[in-house]
Formats: structure tokens, C-alpha cells, sequence
């Protein structure tokens, strides 16, 4: 929602409606919003975006808990081969009003604190959250069945086949076979 760019699977909740009750809610993109997000996310193809969550309004912030699944196809690191993969995630999201960020170039988040969005313009984004979350449950790289063949062939190593080499190539044998400190003495 920032600068005016619509996200492409966009749920705009006023703050007024929320309430402290939290009642669940589903949402679901549509072919036009999986084709959009496919492409932001640079996958083959994106089938399913779903979520059921819950909004509740706390003190200070707004909560979305919840889960959320996806069908995607990606491409492989190696090969190029499409993997398809689906994903099955929890949300939980706490929704910040802009003025809790300070005027700070940077800001340090604690492990409990990654999963923070922004109030923006009296509303928050509840598919926005669930697309950024999809970003994070993705698999970083996609391997195909036969992606270790294809490696292999290209000359690529496993990290398990790699060798030293140089000075120090010798040292884990020498290290191995040595005995324990003090008792080569005779």
C-alpha cells in the first residue's frame, strides 16, 4: 500500500471494523491475483492462495492469527524443471501504527518481531500479509529429482565429495590417526 501500488492480492480492512471480538474470516485469490503474484514472485505458476485468519484489535496493534496455504510451481536452481511444492503456514502478524517506527535509518527486530507490518491510511492489508508471508515459507532453492544429476554432470561437487586441498589437505588424516595427548609418551 505504499506509494499508491495496489499489491496484487489485495484485502484493505478499515481499523473501524475490526473490533476485539475477532471473528474468523477466508480469503482466496482469484486466477487474475495468482497470475499477478506468480510473476512478483517469480514462480512457473501460483494455483491456490488461501488463508483463514482471525483480526483482533489489542492496545496498541492489531493481530492477525491464523494459517494459510498455496499450490505454486517453481523452477528448479539447476535444471530449469518445474517443481511444484505447496505450502501450509501459520500467520501471525501483529499490525504497528506508523508511529511506532521511529526516526531511525535503521531498525533492529528481535526473532519475535519479523512477522510486524504497518497500519497505513486507517486500514490494514490482510492479503498483502498473507502474500509477504507466501514469500517466506517459499523454498529459497527449488530442486528437481533430477537436479544432482545435472549438477553432477556440469561438474559440480556435492559438499560431501569435496576434497581438500593445498597445505592443510593432509591434516584431518594426520589428526585422525595421531593419538590422544599424553599417552605416547613411552
Amino acid at each position: 500500500m505504499t506509494d499508491n501500488i495496489v499489491p496484487e492480492f489485495s484485502r484493505a480492512i478499515k481499523l473501524d471494523i475490526i473490533g476485539n471480538q475477532g471473528k474468523m474470516q477466508h480469503i482466496s485469490a482469484n486466477n487474475a491475483e495468482l497470475s499477478a503474484l506468480a510473476a512478483r514472485l517469480h514462480l512457473i505458476e501460483l494455483n491456490n492462495l488461501q488463508a483463514d485468519y482471525r483480526l483482533i484489535t489489542k492496545e496498541d496493534h492489531v493481530s492477525m492469527t491464523g494459517e494459510f496455504t498455496a499450490e505454486f510451481t517453481q523452477s528448479c536452481i539447476a535444471s530449469g524443471e518445474p517443481v511444484k511444492g505447496t505450502v501450509k503456514e501459520i500467520l501471525d502478524i501483529k499490525f504497528l501504527p506508523q508511529s511506532a517506527i521511529s526516526d531511525q535509518d535503521e531498525i533492529e527486530l528481535s526473532s519475535d518481531e519479523c512477522d510486524i507490518m504497518f497500519i497505513e491510511g486507517g486500514q490494514i492489508d490482510a492479503g498483502e500479509a498473507v502474500a509477504q508471508s507466501l514469500i517466506l515459507a517459499l523454498p529459497q532453492f527449488p530442486r528437481s529429482k533430477n537436479a544432482q544429476n545435472i549438477l553432477r554432470s556440469a561438474g559440480v561437487v556435492s559438499d560431501e565429495e569435496v576434497k581438500p586441498t593445498g597445505a592443510l589437505s593432509g591434516l584431518k588424516d594426520l589428526l585422525a590417526s595421531k593419538p590422544p595427548s599424553g599417552k605416547n609418551k613411552q
